[in-house]
């Protein structure tokens, strides 16, 4: 149990997070360049890609900061509206 916690302490600790298009200006470069337990962050905007992601990485946009307690709303035909910027 004790190596479970220093497996998962040594993880949180050197994980890192890569910022498109700040650190990298695609994302497919920001996975390429990730390892395992980083974040690969996306900005707004729109990227044309095809990605393959073939790592244990988080490949999250902003809105994982958002309060995202009405983020979905269901509309009277039955469809998911989501309502958020990110």
């Amino acid at each position: 149990m004790r190596r479970l916690y220093f497996i998962l302490l040594f993880t949180l600790a050197y994980s890192t997070v890569i910022h498109v298009p700040g650190d990298y200006t695609t994302i497919q470069a920001g996975i390429d360049a990730s390892v395992d337990g980083d974040t690969v962050l996306v900005a707004d905007g729109i990227y044309y890609e095809n990605l393959v992601v073939s790592k244990s990485i988080v490949l999250a946009s902003h809105a994982i900061y958002d309060d995202l307690t009405d983020w979905v709303v269901e509309s009277p035909d039955y469809e998911w509206v989501v309502n958020n910027p990110h």
